[in-house]
């Protein structure tokens, strides 16, 4: 009977674990899917390397670590208010400082899309792009 218990809640808490690990992971596959999405590593001025995703939005870039369960992210910073300082390349791997007006944020990824970053940074917002009527 004691051992019934044990075996029914080592199962539960099991069943729990599973659960918010599949949950979690459908969330990365989201933020991975959506337009504008690229994987990257992200360092505060004076903290660890993370893995995270940042999505460039029509006027916001916003910053998710992978290793956290927030469904928001951890940093949302305007278009016209991010400054860049590019690094030289490292081994294939680019790193660039975005310089907010209240923060530094270090992130790092491939050439080709730290650039799409940057090139995204300085172009205009896409409802500020002349249309043709």
């Amino acid at each position: 009977m004691y051992w019934d218990n044990i075996a029914w809640a080592v199962s539960a808490v099991l069943f729990v674990v599973l659960v918010a690990g599949v949950i979690h992971l459908l969330h990365i596959r989201h933020l991975l899917n959506q337009a504008g999405s690229i994987q990257v590593a992200l360092r505060r001025n004076d903290g660890r390397w993370k893995n995270g995703i940042a999505i460039l939005n029509d006027d916001t870039l916003d910053l998710y670590p992978t290793r956290s369960f927030g469904w928001s992210p951890s940093r949302r910073a305007r278009r016209e208010d991010i400054n860049f300082e590019l690094h030289p390349d490292r081994d294939g791997v680019q790193i660039v400082t975005l310089i907010l007006p209240d923060d530094r944020w270090h992130i790092a990824s491939s050439s080709g899309e730290i650039f799409a970053l940057l090139s995204w940074i300085d172009s205009a917002a896409p409802s500020a792009e002349p249309t043709m009527a």
